[in-house]
């Protein structure tokens, strides 16, 4: 399974299990976002662009639609990416409902 897709697949499974059970709608707390830095983890992609929860943001995030940030990206990374500087961004995904 791709790597990506299967994240996206993780990811719905945590806001539509016991926690949250579809119904995330008023901001995420550090426990859903260490989640999904672990989800993230998963692919190296991610894991090696180093996107990571935007904890400013926590209460602003929710199923399907959580700030992230990614870090000053160092020459010799990915080709098309190094020397990137830092940015902010929104990870989306298909929501549960």
């Amino acid at each position: 399974m791709d790597e990506l897709v299967a994240q996206e697949d993780l990811l719905r499974q945590h806001f539509t299990g016991p926690k949250w059970q579809g119904a995330c709608a008023n901001g995420i707390d550090e426990e859903t976002a260490q989640e999904i830095e672990r989800i993230l983890g998963l692919s190296g992609v991610t894991r090696e662009l180093g996107v990571r929860v935007d904890r400013a943001r926590l209460a602003e995030s929710h199923e399907a639609w959580v700030y992230v940030e990614v870090p000053a990206q160092p020459e010799n990374g990915f080709a098309s990416l190094e020397r990137l500087p830092a940015s902010k961004g929104i990870l989306t995904w298909a929501n549960s409902d």
